[in-house]
């Protein structure tokens, strides 16, 4: 099972706005605290949500295991295009 990770600064604010049950059994979402500023560089807005930047998350994936390290290179292409793109306009 996947498990989110989410940065926020304040937690209390975000489970206010989540529905769902806080349960240590089979966990899919991982709340981080933080104000630290690199965090949300270059993040991705879609909707009310960011997303991290597709290089963080390419640089976490290619940490992990053979599976993460194969769809870190489906985000490396994504990556790729999107500077081939800028670079043609």
């Amino acid at each position: 099972m996947e498990v989110l990770s989410v940065y926020y600064p304040d937690i209390d604010a975000l489970l206010d706005r989540l529905a769902g049950d806080k349960s240590s059994r089979f966990p899919n979402l991982e709340l981080i605290v933080t104000e630290d500023e690199t965090v949300y560089f270059d993040a991705r807005q879609e909707g009310d949500f960011r997303w991290a930047s597709p290089v963080q998350a390419y640089l976490e994936l290619m940490a992990g295991d053979k599976r993460d390290k194969e769809t870190a290179e489906a985000v490396k292409s994504y990556i790729i295009e999107n500077i081939r793109e800028l670079t043609q306009k």
